[in-house]
């Protein structure tokens, strides 16, 4: 099996599939993730040499994958997609479509879900004043740096997903929200408001306003 993480940062995904079997390929559009992800690589040959000759490292961005049509067997994209422009973002896609077999499968994680972060924590704050719970302070502009729109540039929905992976031609599109609100946690962290809100949550049908991360296995 030949499998590629793109956007793959200090390379556990690469590095964990070399283990299983894989020849696997990690591309950054980052010089210093590279280097620390080759660093990775060389402390874990000393107890896995075995893995050496299956892991490569490569520096490359949306359009400049340099591998032929149907490559791969699997490639992941984890916690990449929220970075990338609407522009960028369909290349990637596209490129992906191109590099992999026929029956592949893209494998991916974005978070947060636009839906939560643009009506859901303003249902939480209203929900809360219900439970005499004053959770005001939870908005996006209370999050960490890293979550704000400097970085979070592109945050999708599963309706946006699947319109981009239909329009790349994908055959079967399987999409779905993770189970914990961790921005929640972020704020409240075991408070018992959340533990309701996670009950409420599975009363309503909407989950789209109340889980942050999606999760995909989509298809050529």
């Amino acid at each position: 099996m030949c499998v590629l993480d793109v956007g793959c940062g200090r390379g556990e995904l690469v590095l964990h599939s070399a283990e299983k079997g894989a020849e696997a390929v990690g591309i950054d559009s980052s010089e210093e993730a590279l280097e620390i992800a080759r660093g990775v690589l060389d402390s874990w040959v000393k107890v896995k040499p075995e893995i050496k000759n299956s892991v490569r490292f490569e520096l490359a961005d949306c359009d400049g994958m340099s591998f032929g049509r149907e490559v791969f067997d699997v490639v992941f994209v984890s916690d990449i997609i929220e970075h990338l422009c609407e522009k960028d973002l369909s290349k990637t896609v596209e490129n992906i479509f191109f590099v992999l077999k026929t029956g592949g499968k893209l494998v991916l994680h974005s978070s947060p879900n636009r839906i939560f972060v643009k009506y859901g924590l303003m249902a939480y704050r209203i929900i809360g004043k219900l439970y005499g719970k004053d959770v005001t302070h939870i908005s996006k502009n209370n999050l960490p740096a890293g979550c704000g729109a400097k970085f979070h540039v592109n945050e999708q929905t599963i309706f946006s997903l699947k319109k981009l992976f239909r329009k790349a031609g994908f055959k079967k599109i399987s999409l779905w929200l993770g189970k914990n609100p961790h921005y929640i946690y972020y704020f409240l962290k075991d408070d018992i408001f959340v533990k309701r809100m996670h009950f409420l949550s599975k009363l309503i049908p909407v989950k789209h306003l109340f889980y942050a991360d999606i999760y995909g296995v989509v298809t050529k």
